[in-house]
């Protein structure tokens, strides 16, 4: 009997180790397959790394003599940042516009429609029912000048 019990543990055993292989097939160990996505290390090190500032370009200072002045040198615009700022004022124009037209919500009114019972006795529960006061509107003022 004892024997028995000693197989019947070890043949579980070996099957459930067999088991972690069949439900698994990928390998559990650490990859990269893309370094050029970031550095390949392990956490410990990127948590680290990312805790020193070590991945961060670093600016380079420029050391001067006490009497010499930095000049400070100026950076052409590239033609994607002449249309980036003309874009965003034409945008912030767009917004600031005094006549943008905005649509004014309805107002919603609800009532409580209680429990009461029907000629045969049956049961009608309390509900809600919800409706429109009014309808939604365009206005080319702001919402304030339009409900006053």
């Amino acid at each position: 009997m004892r024997k028995i019990i000693v197989f019947l543990t070890v043949t579980a055993l070996l099957g459930l180790y067999g088991c972690g292989h069949v439900f698994n097939p990928y390998s559990s160990k650490f990859q990269c397959p893309e370094p050029y996505k970031g550095a390949c290390v392990d956490t410990k090190t990127a948590y680290d790394r990312s805790l020193n500032d070590k991945d961060k370009p670093q600016k380079k200072k420029k050391k001067h003599s006490k009497g010499q002045v930095a000049q400070v040198e100026k950076k052409t615009p590239t033609p994607e940042d002449v249309y980036r700022k003309d874009l965003y004022t034409k945008l912030s124009g767009l917004i600031e516009a005094p006549r943008t037209p905005v649509v004014v919500p309805p107002d919603v009114g609800r009532v409580l429609i209680l429990s009461y019972t029907g000629d045969d006795n049956t049961l009608f529960s309390y509900r809600y029912v919800y409706f429109f006061l009014n309808e939604p509107r365009w206005v080319l003022t702001p919402v304030e000048d339009a409900k006053k």
